[in-house]
């Protein structure tokens, strides 16, 4: 868990921090988790989704998860944080996976990337964040 306001140590179990001279804390949350604010305040959330999977043989690479920011969120209680996976590998005959969406609570929902289409059957990449790219032989998601 992280406390909002509070600094934690790199390698704790989902957050550590970068001090600034501005006295700002910085969260970086690199699996689920909770967010625990004690008093109220506002913060500026940059959200990425995880990464599309790609595809065997002369298949496409998985696209991009979605990159938001989001400036001026109030925030006066917990918020449940929940990172994306990236997508799973595909096949010659089996697209890549799509890539998990990352939530911070009600106020950020940032899309994961499309899997990429495979050579064999399935060509096209799937649509996502950003979309996985098409086989050889086929056309990118979007």
């Amino acid at each position: 868990m992280s406390r909002f306001g509070q600094r934690t140590r790199v390698g704790q179990a989902v957050s550590d921090w970068i001090p600034k001279p501005s006295k700002t804390t910085y969260i970086v949350f690199t699996s689920s988790g909770t967010l625990t604010v004690s008093g109220t305040g506002t913060a500026e959330v940059l959200s990425l989704g995880g990464g599309g999977g790609g595809a065997g043989g002369y298949g496409g690479g998985g696209g991009a998860g979605e990159l938001d920011l989001f400036s001026a969120v109030s925030l006066s209680s917990n918020v449940t944080v929940t990172i994306g996976a990236g997508g799973t590998a595909g096949t010659i005959s089996a697209q890549g996976g799509d890539g998990g969406t990352t939530t911070f609570g009600a106020f950020t929902s940032s899309l994961g990337g499309g899997g990429g289409g495979c050579p064999d059957a399935t060509r096209t990449g799937r649509n996502g964040g950003s979309g996985g790219g098409g086989s050889r032989t086929g056309t990118k998601g979007t």
